[in-house]
C-alpha cells in the first residue's frame, strides 16, 4: 500500500473487529476508504456485510454498512448511499435493533447532498432522530458522532450564517460531551468542527486557535490524512489575515503529506501554494507551481487534475495581463475537457476565455463565447455551486460586452431576459444577480427610481438565498442610489451594513469600496450640515463629527488597500485619495490635499481613467488656488476641460469652464501673483468648493477663452513615404515638444512625462496638430498626450502607424 502512518478510515473500527469473522475484510475496507480508494472500499465493505450479517452480529453489520456508504459518497453516488441507508434503515427497525437504527439515521445524513430545502431538513430530523436515540440509551461515543454529523451538514451552505452558527453550537456541546470518556480521535474531530465553523461565523485567529489544538491530537494519532486537511485549512485562513508566508509554509507542508499518499487532494493542496505565491506578489514561482502540475497531471494521464493546473495558468496570465498566453493555456484546457467529456468545466473554462476577449475590448467574440457557454450550461441537469455561478459570469459577460459596445437598452433587455429564465429555473441566487444587473443599468441610465425598485428584490432575494456576498453587493448599490438622491445619511448606513458583510466574507476589495463610499458621503454630508473652506465662524458639531469621519474613514481605507492590494479595482485608491483630499480641503489643509489630489491623478493617468483623472485635477484646481498658485490652478482645470470633452462629459465640461472663466483676467493680462479666494456664499446658503459644484448653465460661458501657446516657427514635414528611421522620428517629437513647452534642450528625454515638462491639454491638441502635419497621412488620436505621454511612446506609435520598421541610422 502507499504511504500511510495510521490505519483506517470512515469510523476507525477495525481493531474492534480483528478477531471476528469478517474482520479482515472490514479493516482493509477502512484502510481503502482512508486512502480514498472508495471503489475498491466498498467492494471490501461489502464483503464484510456479507461475513457479519452470516455470524448474526448486527452491531457490525451496521458498522459495515455505514462503511459502504462512506464509499459510495466518495464515488460521489450519493442516490446510491442514500438508498442502501433507507433499505438497512427498514430492517434494523423491524428487528427493534436501536443502536443499528441510529447508525443508519446518520448514514442517511452523511449521504444527503443537499445543502438546503426539503432533503437537507429531512437530513437534519434524521441526525435529531439519531442523536435522541443515543443519549437514551446512553451512548455518548455515538451521541458525539451523530452530533458532529450534525454540524458539518449544517456547515454545507457557508453563506448561511445561521446555520454555521448552529453547527457551532452542534460541535461545541459534542466536545464537551466528549470530555466524559477517552478517545482523542473523537476529541480531534469535535475541535476540528469546530474551527471550521468558527473560520465561518467568528474570524480565522479563533479558527486557528481550534484548529492547533485538534492538530495535537491528530499529530498524536499519526494521522497525516487529518494532520494535511487541517493544515490545508490553516494556510487558507493564515492568507485571510495577510500571514502569506505561514500561509505558504502550511500549504506546502499539506502538498508534501498528499503526495505521499497520493491523495486527489494534492490538487487542492498545490492550489493553495499558487495562491500564497500570488499574495506574495511572486508571480514566477505561482507560475512554476502551475506549470509543474501541468506537467506532472500530464504524465499521470490525470486530466480532471490537468483541468485545475489549466485554470491557475489562465488565471496568473490574466492577472498578469498577458492576454493571448491565457488564452491559448484555457484552449488547451478546453481540449482536455471535450476529451473528458465535462461540459460545466469547459463552460468555465469558454467563460475565462470570454472575460479576457472582452478585456482586449473584442466584444463580438466575448458576445459569442458567453452565449454558447451559458447554452451548455443550460443543458446540464444537475446544478451545483460552481455551475450557477458559471451562469451568472455568462450573464454577467454577454451584458457587459452589450453595454460597452454602445447597445445599453439591449443590455438592459439581455438582464431582464436572464431574470425571467433565472425565474423559471426557480435559481434564488442567479436571479438576484440579474435583477442586480438590471438596478445597476438603470442606474446608469438615471432612473434611480427604478434601480431602486430591483435592487430592493435582488437584495430580498438574496436574504431569501443566504447568499451574504449578493446581500453585500445589494446594499452598496443601495448606497450609491442614496447618494445620487444626496440622501448621505443614508449612503452612510447602506455602506456600513454592506462594510460589515465585506469584512465577514473576508472580501477586502468589498470593504474598501464602501469605506471610500462612507467617506465621500460623510464629507459631503459635512458640506449639507454646515461645513465651509472659508468661514471665520465655527463649524457646528454634527459637521465636524461627518467631516472627521470621512476623513479618518478614507485613511483607514487607503491603508488597507496598500497592505492587501486592489487586484479588481484599482481605481479604487485614487478614489480613496480624492475622497481624503476633498476631507482635508474642508479643514484647510491644503498641501496635505493637494498630494493626495496629485496622487489620484497619477493612478487615474496610468489606468486610462480619464474622467476620474478630471474629477481629481478639478479638485486639484481647487487646492492650488487655495495656495495663490493661480497659474498651476488655471492649467489643472484647463488639463481637466479636454479630459471632460473627450469622454462627452457635459456637466463636467461645464464645471470645467466656469472654474476657467474665474481665471479670466489673470490668463489675459499674465501678470497677477495672487488670486483671493471666491467672495462670501449669500447669508443661509453654504460655500462649497469646485469639486461639489453643479453647473447650471446650458452651454459653456463665454469667457472660457483658451489663452494661446507661444511657440517659435515648425520645421519641415518629414517624408513619409520614403521611410522612417527611429532617431527621425524620436527628434522631430522632441523638437516639436521643446518649442511648444519652451523647455530647454535636455529638459526632455525620451521618457520624460510631458505633462510635466510643461505640456497643458491646450497646447497638448497643438502638439497632436504639429505633429499630424509633420507626418503627412499618419492618423494620431485625439487623446495622443494622455495615451502616449512620453517621446518615446509617441515615436513607437507613429512607427507603427507607418507600418515601417524600427530602422536605425
Amino acid at each position: 500500500m502507499p504511504f500511510q502512518t495510521c490505519r483506517g478510515g470512515g469510523d476507525f473500527l477495525w481493531e474492534k473487529y480483528t478477531a471476528v469473522s469478517g474482520g479482515e475484510a472490514f479493516a482493509e475496507a477502512e484502510d481503502l476508504l482512508g486512502l480514498e480508494r472508495f471503489a475498491e472500499a466498498v467492494e471490501k465493505g461489502q464483503q464484510a456485510l456479507e461475513a457479519f450479517r452470516g455470524s448474526g452480529n448486527k452491531d457490525a453489520a451496521a458498522d459495515a454498512v455505514r462503511l459502504v456508504v462512506k464509499g459510495l459518497v466518495g464515488r460521489e453516488q450519493h442516490s446510491r448511499a442514500q438508498d442502501l441507508a433507507k433499505e438497512e434503515l427498514a430492517k434494523f427497525r423491524e428487528v427493534g435493533h436501536r443502536l443499528g437504527e441510529a447508525k443508519m439515521l446518520m448514514s442517511l445524513g452523511e449521504s444527503t447532498p443537499a445543502k438546503e430545502g426539503r432533503a437537507k431538513a429531512e437530513a437534519v430530523s434524521a441526525l435529531k432522530e439519531a442523536r435522541s436515540i443515543c443519549r437514551n440509551s446512553n451512548n455518548k461515543e455515538w451521541e458525539v458522532k451523530a452530533l458532529l454529523t450534525l454540524a458539518w451538514l449544517n456547515m454545507g451552505k457557508m453563506e448561511d450564517l445561521g446555520a454555521v452558527e448552529t453547527a457551532l453550537k452542534n460541535a461545541t456541546e459534542a466536545r464537551d460531551i466528549s470530555q466524559e470518556f477517552d478517545n482523542k480521535r473523537i476529541e480531534a474531530e469535535c475541535l476540528w468542527a469546530m474551527a471550521e465553523s468558527r473560520g465561518l461565523v467568528s474570524s480565522p485567529d479563533d479558527a486557528l486557535d481550534a484548529a492547533d489544538e485538534a492538530m495535537d491530537l491528530f499529530l498524536e494519532l499519526r494521522d497525516k490524512r487529518m494532520e494535511a486537511m487541517v493544515l490545508l485549512k490553516m494556510s487558507e485562513w493564515n492568507l485571510k489575515l495577510g500571514d502569506h508566508a505561514r500561509a505558504l509554509s502550511d500549504a506546502e507542508d499539506a502538498l508534501e503529506i498528499y503526495q505521499m499518499l497520493q491523495s486527489s487532494l494534492e490538487v487542492k493542496a498545490l492550489r493553495r501554494v499558487f495562491d500564497a505565491h500570488l499574495a506574495r506578489q511572486d508571480m514566477r514561482k505561482a507560475r512554476l507551481v502551475a506549470a509543474e502540475a501541468l506537467r506532472h497531471f500530464r504524465e499521470q494521464n490525470n486530466k480532471p487534475a490537468q483541468v485545475e493546473a489549466v485554470r491557475m495558468l489562465v488565471e496568473l496570465y490574466v492577472k498578469a495581463n498577458r492576454v493571448e498566453e491565457a488564452l491559448t493555456a484555457a484552449k488547451r484546457g478546453i481540449t482536455v475537457c471535450k476529451e473528458l467529456g465535462d461540459a460545466a468545466a469547459q463552460a468555465s473554462l469558454m467563460l475565462t476565455v470570454g472575460r479576457a476577449r472582452l478585456r482586449m475590448a473584442q466584444l463580438d467574440k466575448a458576445i459569442g463565447i458567453a452565449q454558447d457557454a451559458f447554452a451548455m450550461l443550460k443543458k446540464i441537469p444537475s446544478t451545483t455551486k460552481r455551475i450557477c455561478e458559471d451562469k451568472v459570469e455568462a450573464m454577467h459577460v454577454l451584458i457587459e460586452a452589450k453595454y460597452h459596445k454602445g447597445h445599453r437598452d439591449e443590455a438592459l433587455d439581455q438582464a431582464l431576459e436572464f431574470k425571467e429564465i433565472f425565474e423559471q429555473q426557480n435559481d434564488g441566487k442567479a436571479l438576484g444577480h440579474a435583477l442586480l444587473i438590471a438596478a445597476t443599468l438603470e442606474f446608469k441610465r438615471g432612473n434611480v427610481e427604478e434601480a431602486s425598485s430591483y435592487n430592493t428584490k435582488a437584495q430580498a432575494m438574496f436574504g431569501e438565498e443566504s447568499d451574504t456576498s449578493g446581500e453585500a453587493d445589494a446594499l452598496l448599490m443601495s448606497a450609491e442610489i442614496q447618494w445620487k438622491k444626496n440622501e448621505f445619511k443614508s449612503a452612510i448606513r447602506f455602506a456600513e451594513k454592506s462594510r460589515a458583510l465585506y469584512r465577514e466574507l473576508g472580501k477586502n476589495e468589498g470593504e474598501i469600496a464602501c469605506m471610500y463610499m462612507i467617506s465621500e458621503n460623510a464629507v459631503r454630508l459635512s458640506v449639507k450640515e454646515g461645513a465651509k473652506i472659508y468661514s471665520e465662524e465655527p463649524i457646528p458639531r454634527q459637521a465636524r463629527d461627518a467631516l472627521d469621519k470621512g476623513i479618518k474613514l478614507a485613511e483607514a481605507g487607503i491603508k488597507l488597500a496598500k497592505n492587501t492590494g486592489l487586484a479588481t479595482a484599482p481605481e479604487l485608491m485614487g478614489s480613496l485619495l480624492c475622497a481624503r483630499a476633498q476631507g482635508l480641503t474642508l479643514k484647510a489643509r491644503f498641501e496635505e490635499a493637494l498630494a493626495c489630489a496629485d496622487e489620484a491623478v497619477l493612478i487615474y493617468r496610468d489606468l486610462g481613467c480619464y474622467q476620474l483623472e478630471a474629477n481629481a485635477l478639478m479638485l486639484t484646481c481647487d487646492n492650488l488656488r487655495a495656495l495663490e498658485r493661480v497659474k498651476e490652478a488655471a492649467e489643472a482645470a484647463d488639463e481637466a476641460l479636454a479630459l471632460y470633452r473627450h469622454v462627452d462629459d457635459t456637466a463636467g465640461e461645464n464645471l470645467a469652464l466656469e472654474v476657467i472663466a474665474t481665471f479670466q483676467e489673470f490668463m489675459q493680462q499674465q501678470a497677477p501673483q495672487f488670486m483671493p479666494p471666491p467672495p462670501a456664499a449669500a447669508p443661509g446658503q453654504p460655500q462649497v468648493p469646485v469639486w461639489q459644484q453643479q453647473s447650471e448653465q446650458g452651454g459653456p460661458p463665454e469667457a472660457a477663452v483658451a489663452k494661446p501657446v507661444q511657440r517659435g516657427p515648425a520645421g519641415p514635414a518629414l517624408d513619409v513615404k520614403s521611410g522612417l528611421s527611429l532617431e527621425v522620428v524620436t527628434g522631430k517629437v522632441k523638437e516639436i515638444a521643446l518649442r511648444i513647452t519652451g523647455a530647454d534642450d535636455g529638459e526632455i528625454e525620451a521618457d520624460t512625462p510631458l505633462m510635466e515638462a510643461g505640456l497643458t491639454s491646450n497646447s497638448a491638441i497643438i502638439m497632436r496638430d504639429e505633429l499630424s502635419q509633420a507626418l503627412p497621412g499618419v492618423q494620431l488620436p485625439v487623446t495622443l498626450v494622455f495615451d502616449y505621454p512620453s517621446v518615446s511612446a509617441m515615436t513607437e506609435l507613429i512607427l507603427q502607424s507607418t507600418g515601417a520598421p524600427a530602422l536605425k541610422n
